[in-house]
């Protein structure tokens, strides 16, 4: 089998692995992983590997090095479990891999979850996996989509469900950082669907501008050199950028009106070490968490019917801006993730690795 291997003190060094596969044992199955997405936000997996146990799902078994996960499409291709065969396809949260080892338990028509003891004390939500085949909403067309956005999709749906719930914070504007991130771009798709009509205003690099205003889900995008321009109203913040620099000067400038500021993600993640303290206090969201709030009130049947009434009608839309890449091969998914690391990536991209 092949892995990706990273070193969790220094991201940029990355190399391939090659090791004999592991012998299956009763209630195992091994899955043959078709495909994958990576999107920035595997990076900040990466980044926040130790803090968020993002590590631990898939051990390397080589000190300092981790494998970073992925949600992609996987194939069974040896099955010690009765009610899982051969050839069944399963969707879900795998290593940057060929293959995988698995334990389901709680195994029923439409999926299970990976009961390895060591995913026991990880978050739950990584460890359910879907049965495509017996899914009736699974689309084959939509794959490339639904690799990308599940995941983002999923933390754009709990934050929308968030600030509709907290009533924007009494907030008019809603800033959002690293607009054209595919997380961003999903949550401002939604908020424009909320009743609660509020002023959706996008940041980005003077480079995606037009790229993020051709989108038409932001009522207005500007540049971060144009921060000193947005005007002073109630506002809360949303970033997805983890700049410093950028939320001290978009802070500083909304302070005497800012009523919330969330922390999501970290597409720049190398531009965060400044001595200088925010002036306003950040509340970090972690989607996991927050899906077991929502699954205990609205119960997992309600949340699912929810989140997929709104999902399908996004991935369609995402195909008319899209543009889907496709890598393969060890070393040539190691060239592109080290364009992701360094923000090389047009926004207009999603990209699929197959190992």
């Amino acid at each position: 089998m092949k892995n990706i291997l990273i070193d969790k003190a220094n991201l940029q060094d990355s190399k391939v692995s090659v090791k004999d596969s592991e012998i299956l044992t009763e209630g195992q199955i091994r899955v043959e992983i078709d495909h994958f997405a990576f999107t920035s936000n595997n990076v900040t997996y990466a980044v926040l590997g130790e803090s968020f146990k993002y590590w631990e799902f898939f051990p390397s078994k080589v000190e300092n090095l981790g494998i970073i996960p992925v949600w992609g499409f996987a194939d069974i291709v040896e099955s010690h479990v009765d009610q899982l065969d051969v050839g069944e396809r399963i969707f879900g949260y795998f290593p940057m891999s060929s293959e995988l080892i698995m334990v389901p338990k709680k195994i029923s028509e439409h999926g299970f979850m990976d009961g390895s003891i060591h995913r026991q004390d990880l978050a739950k939500v990584y460890n359910s996996y879907e049965r495509v085949l017996k899914n009736e909403h699974y689309l084959p067309d939509l794959e490339p989509a639904y690799m990308i956005f599940k995941p983002l999709f999923g933390t754009s749906f709990l934050l929308n469900s968030f600030f509709e719930t907290n009533d924007f914070f009494n907030a008019q504007n809603i800033v959002i950082t690293s607009a054209s991130s595919k997380t961003a771009i999903a949550l401002a798709y939604l908020f424009n669907q909320t009743e609660l009509k509020k002023n959706i205003i996008g940041l980005t690099s003077a480079s995606n501008l037009d790229f993020v205003r051709s989108l038409n889900c932001y009522d207005a995008v500007l540049s971060y050199d144009e921060i000193k321009d947005l005007e002073q109203s109630l506002s809360c913040i949303i970033d997805f950028a983890g700049n410093k620099k950028i939320m001290i000067a978009l802070q500083t400038h909304l302070l005497p009106n800012l009523k919330f500021c969330s922390v999501v993600g970290i597409s720049h993640w190398n531009q965060q070490v400044l001595d200088e303290k925010l002036p306003f206090r950040s509340e970090l969201f972690f989607a996991p968490s927050y899906a077991v709030e929502k699954i205990k009130e609205w119960g997992i049947g309600e949340y699912n019917r929810k989140f997929s009434e709104v999902f399908t009608p996004f991935m369609y839309w995402s195909k008319h801006w899209m543009e889907v890449e496709r890598v393969f091969g060890g070393i040539e998914i190691i060239d592109k993730y080290n364009e992701v690391l360094e923000g090389n990536i047009n926004p207009k991209q999603a990209i699929i690795m197959s190992l």
